[in-house]
């Protein structure tokens, strides 16, 4: 297509060429065929092509394309020039191709003189995105920079609604879509530019006008509210394939980056970063309102679904599921930057925002996106080598736990007696609603995602919250799902919440610095816990003790929450009822083990799970060794010496039991020696490995020390442990 064929294309609104070979003929003669590209560049910011409205992201995007290309070109045609003809002369008094490039570029902006803004920001961004691919030629790119600033700034005054009436009456009508479109490319060349010129612009609207189009993408978060229309499945489409969703990413980056510079040089970031995610949050609850009353709220697998909605309900996924990587984009930068700002002590009657807004309005945020989140396994789901998961998500979630957290701290400090977490807390059982303490198999996935979610926060905040939202809000919320492992990572949450409130308390009990102590007594948001403690263990021992049962807790954490368990109740109240409350959860797992013990040897055939569950107690009455104090332990001690003793039987027994029994028997000295060696504390180590010493022999045959395994290498090397003093 030559230039003349090329320019009468350009003149008409709807040409009968396709974009495709525009664009290609553009980048070719602005690049190779003409000895200047200002006057074509010129032709094209005003021609009445590109110019049409409304405007089109397709025709701008091109735009970006061909300036794009066309950069390529030049500097390809610029090279093999150079390759061909040179010559010393010539590469001395000649320019080089990054000096010939600089001058081309340079042709090229001065052509966008007097274009509309938006024209003059594609053609810019293209020519960025073209400078960023050839990073060897050179920076000296300022003239491109410069003009993104001035275009992007020129559209962003002219929606400014600060603008009076009089001065609007005086300026060009702008189309409302050309704004998401105009940010749309901002979110592609702004990233490119260094931080120091970005901002000159005014951060703060540009991130409201970005934050009102990633809004608009999701329909402000009502488009599920359409759902009983017929024309729901033509809005869900409209929306999956607008150019807001597709620049979604791009759009989120420049949100993060805006927030990032706005905490970092305005006194007002933190609040703007709250604006930011309060409309997120907005949005969210929207989504999950609508959700929770669709039929797809009860959807287990995607083949419930008839056939006809399958299309629909993926593309519904695939938008939430870019609505959560936006939301986690932007909180990851907002807070990310958060940790660093001072906190400022205000007077009571001022309103600002602090950190701990902006994270309990992330936290909140996530929760109302619980059912999306728990499809990438929860925010507590453990990373593996093969499978990391949602890192950057979890990544979130912890910060935003740790500056809720850590304000606490501040406020303390400001002599302020507002607990923050503790309002949070009550905000989060709150708004689960009074169904979710009935919980069992007929609980929607939907509000199991919710309560695990909730209980993941508050597993982290436990250290924060007073006895009372302890008791009349969390071990409510907790104690119906303890026996219920039809969900299950509502079912582990809610033990994870109970071992917190009992690892929080032993911590504080054990504290060698009894000022700590007796301040947090003495503070009214912190009452002493030993009494609620207190009312909590036989409870809690008992259910431990009905989820050893196969299908329940696994022996790993039956071992590790009864220990924990134990731990906590030998430090409660004074040294008679801590010793009294410890043993009592002793004695109740010895009544059990002597329970199924009785059965076992009543019983010609025993049942394998029966046998699996008492060998699983005794692993777990093991456990409990190195949280007992040097009294209870040496008792407690001399009861699994007994347990390990009458399982050692004579070699016909042994026969005749099967290797099952005999594998069991030698788990448990491994066990115990385990314990003994490595986990016992400093205090109660030498009376232990006495005891050890003592009675070590009476746990193997005489022909035992000489096999393979743990047991064997226990006998042999005994006598070199000698106690950490």
């Amino acid at each position: 297509m030559s230039t003349n064929l090329l320019l009468t294309h350009l003149q008409k609104a709807s040409p009968n060429v396709p974009l495709q070979t525009i664009v290609a003929a553009l980048a070719h003669h602005l690049s190779v065929d003409l000895p200047t590209p200002t006057p074509l560049t010129a032709s094209v910011v005003s021609s009445p092509y590109f110019l049409a409205s409304p405007p089109t992201n397709e025709r701008l995007q091109g735009l970006v394309t061909a300036f794009r290309h066309a950069f390529h070109l030049k500097h390809r045609a610029l090279v093999e020039k150079t390759e061909e003809g040179w010559s010393l002369s010539r590469a001395i008094f000649s320019k080089g191709v990054g000096g010939s490039m600089q001058e081309w570029v340079r042709a090229v902006v001065r052509g966008l003189q007097g274009g509309r803004a938006a024209m003059r920001l594609a053609c810019c961004t293209g020519l960025l995105l073209g400078v960023k691919d050839f990073p060897q030629i050179g920076t000296a790119y300022g003239k491109v920079e410069d003009e993104v600033i001035i275009a992007l700034a020129e559209v962003m005054d002219d929606y400014n609604s600060d603008t009076g009436d009089w001065e609007k009456e005086f300026r060009p009508q702008i189309d409302e879509p050309l704004l998401s479109l105009t940010l749309i490319l901002a979110s592609q060349s702004l990233p490119l530019l260094p931080k120091a010129k970005l901002t000159a612009l005014p951060l703060s609207p540009l991130t409201g006008f970005l934050t009102s189009t990633i809004a608009k993408a999701f329909h402000e978060g009502m488009f599920l509210r359409t759902r009983l229309d017929p024309s729901f499945e033509e809005v869900v489409q409209s929306l999956s394939t607008s150019p807001a969703m597709h620049a979604l990413a791009g759009l989120s980056k420049l949100v993060a980056l805006t927030l990032e510079l706005l905490i970092e040089t305005s006194v007002r970031g933190v609040q703007d970063a709250c604006i930011t995610i309060q409309t997120f949050q907005i949005i969210a609850s929207r989504i999950e309102q609508d959700w929770r009353a669709s039929q797809f709220a009860s959807v287990r697998d995607e083949e419930e679904l008839p056939s006809d909605t399958k299309d629909t309900y993926k593309s519904i996924w695939l938008m939430l599921k870019t609505l959560l990587f936006s939301i986690v984009m932007v909180s990851d930068s907002a807070l990310g930057s958060v940790v660093y700002v001072r906190p400022q002590a205000l007077s009571s009657n001022q309103t600002q925002v602090s950190s701990h807004t902006l994270a309990k309005s992330v936290l909140q945020t996530l929760s109302h996106l619980s059912f999306v989140v728990s499809r990438f396994g929860g925010v507590t789901a453990t990373a593996t080598g093969d499978s990391p998961g949602f890192v950057e998500l979890r990544k979130v979630f912890y910060i935003a736990l740790d500056v809720l957290s850590a304000e606490e701290g501040d406020q303390q400090m400001l002599g302020r007696d507002f607990n923050h977490c503790e309002s949070f807390v009550k905000d989060m059982v709150i708004d689960l609603g009074s169904d979710t303490f009935v919980p069992g198999d007929h609980s929607g996935t939907f509000q199991q995602a919710k309560t695990a979610y909730t209980l993941a926060c508050i597993e982290q905040l436990v250290p924060s919250l007073g006895v009372s939202c302890l008791e009349d809000y969390v071990w409510r919320l907790c104690t119906p799902y303890l026996s219920d492992p039809s969900h299950r990572e509502t079912y582990e949450s809610a033990h994870s919440v109970v071992l917190s409130i009992f690892s929080s308390h032993a911590q504080l009990a054990s504290s060698a610095d009894s000022d700590r102590r007796l301040t947090a007594k003495d503070d009214g948001r912190f009452p002493d816990s030993a009494n609620f403690v207190h009312r909590m263990v036989p409870f809690y021992a008992q259910t431990l003790v009905q989820n050893s049962q196969d299908g329940r807790l696994s022996t790993a954490q039956l071992r590790l929450a009864y220990s924990a368990l134990v731990r906590s109740a030998s430090t409660s109240g004074s040294i008679t009822e801590s010793h009294r409350l410890g043993w009592y959860c002793i004695t109740l797992i010895l009544d059990v083990i002597r329970e199924l013990s009785l059965e076992e040897r009543q019983g010609n055939n025993p049942d394998a799970a029966s046998r699996q569950r008492l060998h699983r107690l005794h692993l777990t009455l093991i456990s409990t060794i190195s949280s007992l104090p040097l009294p209870l332990m040496i008792r407690a001690l001399e009861e699994v010496r007994s347990i390990i003793t009458k399982r050692r039987q004579s070699d016909s027994d042994v026969e005749r039991l099967g290797d099952g029994m005999e594998e069991g028997r030698k788990d448990l000295v491994d066990a115990l020696f385990v314990e003994i060696s490595e986990k016992v504390g400093e205090q109660e180590k030498e009376a232990a490995m006495r005891w050890w010493y003592t009675h070590r022999r009476a746990f193997f045959y005489k022909n035992e020390s000489h096999g393979t395994g743990m047991s064997a290498q226990v006998e042999e090397h005994c006598p070199n442990i000698v106690p950490r003093l």
